[in-house]
This record gives C-alpha cells, sequence and structure tokens, in this order.
C-alpha cells in the first residue's frame, strides 16, 4: 500500500538541512515525524520505546510504530518500525504493550503482547505480538479485539493495558471523546466493556486522550497505596492547546461492575508547561533494577504549533524521563514529577565563571548552557518576585521564575529566539500556586530547543520548547531585592547516543 495514500500534498518532505536545534540528551527519531510516546515496556534486559513515526515527511501522515531499545534509559538504539500501515486497519495510532508471563493469549509464554488504535474503518483496537524479545512483529489475524460497534464514538483510542491482580484480570483503559472507559479480560483477545469515567470530573475544554492507570504509594508507604489516572486532553490544557491532568481515586467494583472513583473536584495538571503531552509510562519495570517506580515520559511538543517546529531532517521530541510519585504537601497530596534519577549519569563537571555570578547581573557562562543543568535556590520572604534568566548574544532570552503577590511560577519565552512560525507560540505560561512559598527552589534542564523547570522537588513543572537562534550562554539571577541566592550550581550535561 502506498504511503501516499496518507501524505498530503503541501507538506514539507524531510530535508538535511543542518540540525540546529537537535537535543544532546532528550530522545528524537533519525528522521521525520516523532510524536506520543507508545508501548514502552521493559523486557528481557531492554527498555523499549515505542512512538508515533513518519520518516516519510516531517508532519502527521503515515502513522506506524517507530521503534528504540536501550540498557539503561540514555543510549538508544533505533530499530526497524514495529508496526505499519495496511490496506484492511489503517494507520497505527497509539497504544501499549505488556508481557503476557502466563501465556492468558495462547499465543505463547512470555510474549510481547502490544495493542494499538487501527483507525480503518474506524478507530477500533487492535493488537500484535513478538515472539523474539520484539525484533519482530506480527499483527494478530482476527483483529479488531475491540471492534467500534454501532452507537460507540468515532474518537475510540489509546489503549493502555495492566494486570489488576486482585480479580485476575487484564484492564484496558480506552480514551473518546471526553472521558476513560475501562474493560476487562482474560486472555487479551475477548474484552469486555466494565464502565467509564470522567462526567463531571476534570477539564473538559478538548477531548481526551492518552490514559495511565497507575496503583501507587502514598510518601513511599507500600502499605498505602491509592489509583492514579492520568489523562491527556486536547486543547484545554492550562495554558492553551495540549494538556496533561490527574485524578487520585480507587479503583474496585461496585455494583458488579470495576469503576475508577475519585472525590476530586479540582482540576489538577502533572505538569504546566505548554509542550508535555501524551505522556505514559513504562511497564513490567518491576523487573528491573528500578523495581515498582513509576517511570513516565511525554512527547514534548504541542499540537496549537506541532506542525511547524523550526527543525527540518526530524520534527518532535521527548521529553525527559520523569519518575511520578504521591506526595503530601501541607496535607495537599499531589503527583509530583521530577527527572528520572537515570540523568545523573549524564550531569557533567561545573561550568566555569559561576564565582562572577551575582544578583541582577549577567553573567557569560559559555555556549554548553544549551547542555546545561541549573540548580538555585531563593528565601523569598524579604521579596516578591525572583526568576532566572537565560539568554545569549543577540539579546534571546527566556525567564524563569516566581511571584508571589500573583501566586504563580512561570516561564516567560516571548522574547526566546524563533518564534514567527506559528501563531500561538510565544507568551508567558503560569502555574497557579496553592500556597505561598518563602523558600523557592528551582532545578532547570536545558537543551538545545527547551528547558524543562521542576519547582520544590517537583511539586509543579513546566517543559516549554524554546529556538534560540544561537547558543544560551547567559546566567542572569533576578530579585526584587537584594538577596542573593542560596545556593546555584551549573553543571553540564552530557550527550546521549543515539544508534
Amino acid at each position: 500500500m502506498s504511503l501516499d495514500h496518507y501524505v498530503s500534498s503541501d507538506v514539507d518532505p524531510v530535508t538535511t538541512s543542518p540540525e540546529k536545534y537537535r537535543p544532546h540528551y532528550h530522545y528524537t527519531a533519525r528522521k521525520g515525524w516523532l510524536s506520543d510516546p507508545n508501548g514502552m515496556v521493559y523486557f528481557d534486559g531492554e527498555f523499549h520505546l515505542f512512538y508515533q513515526h513518519d520518516d516519510y515527511v516531517n508532519v502527521f501522515g503515515a502513522m506506524s510504530w517507530g521503534h528504540a531499545v536501550s540498557k539503561d534509559l540514555l543510549h538508544w538504539q533505533e530499530l526497524p518500525k514495529a508496526i505499519i500501515p495496511d490496506e484492511h486497519l489503517g494507520m497505527c495510532f497509539s497504544g501499549c504493550m505488556v508481557v503476557d508471563k502466563n501465556n492468558s493469549s495462547g499465543l505463547s509464554k512470555n510474549t510481547l503482547v502490544g495493542f494499538y488504535t487501527s483507525e480503518l474503518p474506524k478507530q477500533q483496537q487492535s493488537m500484535f505480538y513478538s515472539l523474539d524479545n520484539g525484533r519482530t512483529f506480527r499483527k494478530y489475524n482476527h483483529n479488531p479485539v475491540i471492534p467500534n460497534s454501532a452507537g460507540m464514538s468515532k474518537d475510540f483510542r489509546d489503549p493502555k493495558v495492566f494486570w489488576y491482580e486482585e480479580q485476575s484480570l487484564w484492564i484496558m483503559a480506552l480514551a473518546g471523546p471526553e472521558r476513560i472507559e475501562f474493560w476487562s479480560s482474560t486472555n487479551l483477545i475477548d474484552w469486555q466493556l466494565q464502565s467509564w469515567f470522567g462526567e463531571g470530573h476534570g477539564a473538559h475544554e478538548g477531548e481526551w486522550e492518552c490514559p495511565d492507570l497507575r496503583y501507587m504509594p502514598i510518601d513511599g508507604d507500600s502499605n498505602n497505596c491509592v489509583w492514579v489516572l492520568i489523562v491527556s486532553v486536547n486543547p484545554g490544557g492550562p495554558n492553551g492547546g495540549s494538556g496533561t491532568q490527574y485524578f487520585i481515586g480507587d479503583f474496585l467494583e461496585v455494583d458488579g461492575k470495576l469503576r475508577f472513583i475519585t472525590k476530586q473536584t479540582d482540576v489538577k495538571w502533572l505538569d504546566w508547561g505548554s509542550d508535555n503531552y501524551a505522556g505514559v509510562g513504562w511497564t513490567n519495570l518491576q523487573d528491573s533494577s528500578f523495581g515498582n517506580r513509576v517511570f513516565s515520559i511525554g512527547w514534548m511538543n504541542n499540537w496549537t504549533y506541532a506542525y511547524k517546529t523550526p527543525t527540518n531532517q526530524w520534527r518532535g521530541t521527548m521529553t525527559m524521563i520523569r519518575e511520578l510519585k504521591l506526595e503530601t504537601f501541607y496535607e495537599e497530596l499531589v503527583l509530583t514529577c521530577c527527572p528520572a534519577p537515570i540523568y545523573k549519569e549524564l550531569v557533567g563537571d561545573e561550568l566555569a565563571n559561576l564565582d562572577n555570578v551575582s544578583l541582577n547581573k549577567p553573567t557569560n557562562i559559555g555556549s554548553d548552557l544549551s547542555a546545561s543543568r541549573i540548580q538555585i535556590d531563593f528565601d523569598t520572604t524579604q521579596t516578591d518576585h525572583v526568576c532566572v534568566e537565560l539568554s545569549n548574544t543577540l539579546g534571546q532570552l527566556t525567564r524563569i521564575g516566581y511571584c508571589k503577590s500573583d501566586g504563580i511560577f512561570y516561564v516567560d519565552r516571548r522574547k526566546s529566539g524563533n518564534q514567527d512560525f506559528a501563531e500561538g507560540f510565544s507568551g508567558i505560561h503560569i502555574a497557579k500556586a496553592t500556597r505561598t512559598y518563602n523558600t523557592i527552589t528551582m532545578d532547570i534542564f536545558i537543551d538545545r530547543c527547551s528547558v524543562e523547570v521542576f519547582f520544590n522537588n517537583g511539586e509543579y513543572a513546566m517543559s516549554e520548547l524554546i529556538f534560540p537562534e544561537e547558543p544560551l550562554s547567559i546566567f542572569k539571577p533576578v530579585a526584587q531585592s537584594s538577596i542573593n541566592p542560596t545556593n546555584v550550581n551549573i553543571r553540564k550535561m552530557r550527550e546521549i547516543t543515539r544508534l
């Protein structure tokens, strides 16, 4: 089947122009379009990362599943595509991967079984599998395993499957259009609808997508766990366009059906920035050295301008891998996210000229600032506003800060560099604080085309694309009073490998 069937005539082809913005330590495909992470799973010593991919053009087109593997979640080998479009089922939209350890499916013990949304004749759920450790995949002969029957929504996608030990069932969470459905199966092939969740809860300004349901300990106590449902929404994010919300509750049997129940009435955002979408976590991580920790990754982009970001050979990058935790802050339970501990391996030497850093004064750190980690702490008891300015010799700058009187954290990218490629990219993006902070910690990760900021140990996170037209090199801490930062540390980040 020709890929031309899916590709519009007016899209920009992949070129071989210089890779000005190729990240140092974020995953990108070798070429072409990359979007939603899919099917992340740990199996037999390898971490698998799949993703929505089209290497024919650098915009959303003939959606396939790109595929890469890693031994350490840092250095990746790109493999052939896992699945590609076909005449019967069409394109291969987002989905998941599980390890069928006990041969529930009858395909074979320890089979990698994947689920994706096929789009012909309308969105349905189809299955594929691998019998050789994820090197080749076959589509199930009797797809779809969940057809889109009469009366069902045309928006019916993004399956995420997990094993529900309490009832010895496989559970699939599905999105569409403004709710999450829960289906169950004993064999991964025959599925029954259990319930749905969404009405009266969360943000509803756009379609719900990419669910992930997790059983997580509170404050690290494995004897005190609750269920967390993560849902992407587009549009309707906290700063326009795409965003990711979460719900804390319970998943249990009510009136003979398994349901997700929550008392949560407010909207909770996992990341307040404009560029973290469709994030889901790895499955089977308990078999790795990381145990039952929750590691997640998202697409660092926003559907408002995703087609137009100013790159050439590739378009689309992943966020850093995040560790998610449920933590209590002043009696409020928060799903925090911080860079996974793997990134300690990439943190290099302290950059020069730090002795010259002082308040409200720009310091030339060097071009390595475009691949660096900045840790800075402020005591804000005597000041209303603190921030960090990251800039270059062209005067292009990104500001990251906290304003006590407005009750916000923010990233200001109005002057961050190339912004003419799309309306809606420029702006100040904010995270609304729930209380007043007298101490502020900022953990800022800078790469060639992004900043990811973690305030107060991940209580708030903001992910933002930026496109400075020359590397960032100048660092300036700013405050309204004469207080100095209580800690400043700037270190180089080493590059990951992509084979």
